[in-house]
């Protein structure tokens, strides 16, 4: 009895070690594939100005959501993952390209603004929808929805009144630019259900889903920092005729520019707590594991 128990215990922890194996594998994969685009991209695809940091956020953003993809292939499993922050990126993602491929007053000035940029945004809808499919269908079985009980809807609505009344003019459109800023203010509050979910279940959190907070919070980087530097460009009145950079009006009421910095930096502290036990875990190469959330 006990040469079989050890036969099958080591049948076990074989079977572990192949999975973990090929999940190296694919992520070592996808983030090689990731750097080869980007160096693709920015010698022949780009003009490399700084704009090109906002196609650098989508692509990041998406290389997340293959990770968990990339999750859930291998483990079978959607356990851990919160269906309702993909909900929200899935809206999300559709108003902004709904703005994005119409108007170009939200898109990078340099050549990855034509197509490039928006690849981004559509490949990430693409696996938002198909881990949503998973998760409600063929792996319907592992979906925990006890744990994952932050509701957001009662936002939406809020986040709409907002975004026609709080917006910028980039667009020359009431409507794209709204919608554009509809899709900022729900983003804002996408990721809290994840984040409440691994909070709330605690201990150790499975690698490739670490992966996908931290890689979409280094998106928001990304996207912050693009911001940060053309965020003026929204004021009313803003004029840079020879489009030297230096404006020969700053404009007025800026309330889009502001909205646009105060919500990407809310995202970035949103995430700041989860990014800490990451890099924590790094630093001390050991497994990253979370405080348990009482409640």
């Amino acid at each position: 009895m006990g040469t079989m128990d050890l036969f099958h215990g080591g049948g076990k922890d074989k079977a572990l070690c192949s999975l973990q194996t090929g999940e190296n594998a694919a992520l070592a994969t996808a983030y090689a594939s990731f750097i080869v685009t980007f160096c693709f991209t920015a010698y022949h695809l780009s003009d490399r100005d700084f704009s090109t940091t906002l196609t650098i956020s989508t692509g990041v953003q998406s290389l997340g959501f293959l990770m968990l993809m990339t999750k859930v292939k291998w483990s079978q499993s959607v356990a851990g993952i919160s269906s309702k922050t993909l909900e929200m990126y899935t809206i999300v993602l559709f108003l902004r390209l709904c703005s994005t491929m119409t108007k170009r007053g939200y898109t990078p000035v340099d050549r990855t603004g034509d197509h490039v940029y928006h690849l981004g945004d559509i490949a990430s809808l693409f696996l938002c929808l198909n881990l949503l499919y998973k998760m409600h269908r063929s792996l319907a079985h592992t979906y925990d929805k006890t744990q994952d009980t932050f509701n957001i809807a009662p936002c939406i609505l809020p986040a709409a009144l907002l975004a026609m009344v709080c917006h910028g003019h980039l667009n020359g459109s009431f409507f794209f630019d709204t919608l554009w800023f509809f899709s900022l203010y729900l983003e804002t509050i996408a990721m809290l259900p994840q984040l409440f979910m691994l909070t709330k279940l605690g201990g150790e959190v499975e690698g490739m889903t670490s992966h996908f907070v931290v890689l979409v919070c280094a998106a928001k980087c990304f996207a912050w920092a693009f911001w940060f530097v053309g965020y003026p460009e929204l004021a009313e009145g803003y004029v840079d005729a020879d489009d030297d950079g230096i404006p020969e009006d700053w404009g007025h009421s800026n309330y889009g520019g502001y909205a646009i910095i105060l919500c990407y930096s809310i995202q970035l502290l949103g995430s700041g707590d989860f990014v800490y036990y990451y890099m924590k875990s790094v630093v001390t190469q050991t497994s990253m594991s979370l405080p348990e959330l009482e409640v």
